[in-house]
């Protein structure tokens, strides 16, 4: 052997012996591991055991990462989360309604374009098995993309733009919840009715036939629970959703105006239509046909838990309840009713005919990464999109019987027994406040509703003072 092929073995084994090594397992790679990262997410729901799945699932991934989460009182949760703000401390990720997004926006840290992560996998070596650390940049969730693979009302609740006026995402949620007619079977079988209203046409029907009055005309036993607030739960969302179905146009296209209150271009107020049409289930002055609520009246929702109402308004959520409270009641869900023809659309970019009566109102909770995440943001929006997105999240639905924001679980529910209705409805979901200050709006509208039905105000006026009180909650025009 000449010296100069000596030399070429000696520097080919120097230099394969090691990657043959590795390769076999004999020898370890040197690997870089993350950074241990601890994030906090609060809920407002009594969801913490769903949500737990979720992580843990993410943490199977992404074992570095650590969460806790932790269940807050939605009453105090504002106050909570600034206070703990001002110590620097509070949640990476909290739970916010979709109608608050807009007023958390100056704490919310937008979904960056892109987040990195650490993925934890095996790989099988000849003499053994190695865990290899990969790192991955993940392409983030575009506004394009909530608007196109979430349901409808999503898009417009969380893509918000900045103070330079580029649209970003600020929040994302696990599940949506729509309001449904709940109806009792005993009761309606009692007053021979087959079938629950799906108009509100023939909603208003039912009313004399369900309701029983005494020799003077005092209600003595309700067919539902409406035209007031303070004993109506989901008072504002009703009324919403009857605005809504009637074309009226809430507030201007940039969401700065409150239009509730006006008249479209045909001289029809479809609002004042929509709030008269609501308060005549409790109007006593002059009584009207469908008269059935009192203020002297129980929680709705408690007396159709009792079995003593026929039909009632609520969500999943209360449905759950309902059915837990009371095992034998004999009850059904049905979709809204609807208007059955709809002439009053002073919305020229709104849905005509069949969509328009189709709408419903919803709520839900919207994932939000907060400003003081700072560096762990990364990790946190990562948590939230898949959270928000991945298969895991058909067992937090499972689990919570919630119906999915995310339109690919969602077509899976539509078959369920259990989630047919809201399920179909989801895709015509609506809400319309994007203001600063949801619970002072919610007031304001349960104070126009009493004032009209109890203190004799005329509605007109009525609607025009709650607008201008709504007003001053709306951002001002870009």
């Amino acid at each position: 052997m000449s010296r100069r092929t000596a030399i070429i073995i000696v520097v080919a084994v120097a230099v394969l012996t090691p990657a043959f090594l590795v390769i076999t397992g004999v020898l370890q790679k040197t690997q870089v591991s993350p950074t241990p990262v601890s994030l906090i997410w609060w809920t407002t729901e009594d969801n913490a055991p769903a949500i737990q799945g979720l992580v843990n699932a993410y943490r199977g991934l992404h074992p570095y990462v650590n969460i806790t989460v932790v269940t807050k009182n939605a009453a105090t949760l504002d106050r909570d989360l600034k206070d703990a703000w001002a110590k620097n401390q509070g949640p990476d990720i909290f739970s916010i309604p979709n109608t608050a997004t807009a007023s958390y926006q100056e704490f919310i840290t937008p979904l960056p374009s892109k987040t990195r992560v650490a993925y934890y996998r095996t790989r099988n070596l000849i003499v053994r098995q190695e865990q290899e650390i990969v790192y991955q940049d993940e392409p983030s969730t575009t506004p394009r993309q909530v608007r196109s693979e979430f349901v409808e009302a999503v898009g417009q609740d969380v893509v918000l733009r900045n103070g330079q006026g580029n649209e970003h995402v600020y929040g994302l949620p696990l599940a949506v919840d729509t309001l449904m007619l709940f109806f009792n079977r005993d009761l309606l079988n009692s007053a021979n009715i087959l079938d629950p209203p799906t108009t509100w046409e023939e909603f208003a029907t039912h009313i004399p036939q369900l309701t029983i009055y005494d020799t003077e005309g005092n209600v003595t036993r309700s067919a539902v629970g409406l035209g007031l607030a303070k004993n109506v739960p989901h008072a504002f969302d009703i009324l919403s959703l009857l605005m809504l179905q009637n074309g009226t146009r809430m507030v201007s296209p940039d969401g700065s105006k409150v239009e509730f209150h006006k008249s479209n271009v045909q001289g029809v107020n479809p609002g004042l239509i929509a709030l008269e049409f609501y308060t005549d289930f409790a109007q006593t002055n002059p009584p009207q046909a469908t008269y059935t609520w009192t203020p002297e009246s129980p929680d709705a929702l408690d007396l159709f838990t009792q079995g003593k109402l026929a039909y009632a308004f609520g969500y999943q959520s209360d449905r759950v309840r309902i059915a837990t409270a009371a095992p034998t009641l004999n009850f059904g869900v049905a979709p809204v009713p609807h208007i059955h023809d709809n002439a009053f659309d002073n919305d020229a970019t709104a849905p005509a005919g069949d969509q328009l009566r189709k709408i419903t109102y919803g709520r839900y909770h919207v994932q939000a990464v907060s400003l003081k995440a700072g560096r762990v943001a990364n990790e946190a929006w990562n948590l939230v999109q898949f959270a928000a997105r991945s298969g895991a999240v058909r067992n937090y639905l499972d689990t919570t019987k919630q119906v999915a924001a995310f339109k690919q679980y969602l077509r899976e529910q539509q078959s369920n027994p259990d989630l047919a209705v809201p399920a179909n409805q989801a895709s015509a979901l609506r809400s319309w406040y994007r203001g600063t200050d949801f619970a002072a709006v919610e007031q304001y509208i349960a104070d126009l509703i009493e004032s009209v039905a109890l203190e004799g105000v005329e509605p007109g006026r009525a609607l025009e003072l709650a607008a201008g009180q709504v007003q001053q909650t709306l951002p001002e025009e870009p």
